[in-house]
């Protein structure tokens, strides 16, 4: 006897616990659509500043005139502005041109982590 009640204690109290929970959709239909619009648009700059890394260490001048122009392209989307401009630094930073990449890194609103970048064009200017 001791061990039915045992037993029916605990089924009560399993079932008490359990709540039920109504699955929600984590995004509608139309911001999924967006998501999957963007995803796409960032895989085509992703290919794109590939390239340009690519091209970079042969035509630096080159590849900054590109950037200048994906800059003007992409001046809706955050990310990917901030991409380009930490690029445009690095490369500045690599011909030389420290004051012009600390200039670049000082104009991008929406890095996070540019310290490091930022200290080594000051070691230089000195």
């Amino acid at each position: 006897m001791r061990k039915l009640t045992i037993f029916f204690t605990l089924i009560i109290l399993n079932l008490s616990c359990k709540q039920k929970q109504e699955e929600f959709p984590l995004t509608s239909f139309e911001a999924e659509i967006e998501m999957a619009k963007w995803d796409s648009l960032y895989s085509k700059f992703q290919t794109k500043l590939e390239g340009l890394y690519e091209n970079s260490e042969n035509n630096p001048n080159i590849t900054l005139n590109e950037i200048d122009k994906l800059l003007i392209e992409y001046t809706q989307d955050n990310n990917i502005t901030s991409d380009l401009l930490y690029f445009k630094a690095e490369l500045l930073y690599n011909i030389g041109e420290y004051h012009k990449s600390l200039e670049v890194l000082e104009a991008d609103k929406f890095a996070i982590e540019v310290n490091v970048p930022k200290i080594c064009n000051y070691i230089k200017t000195w």
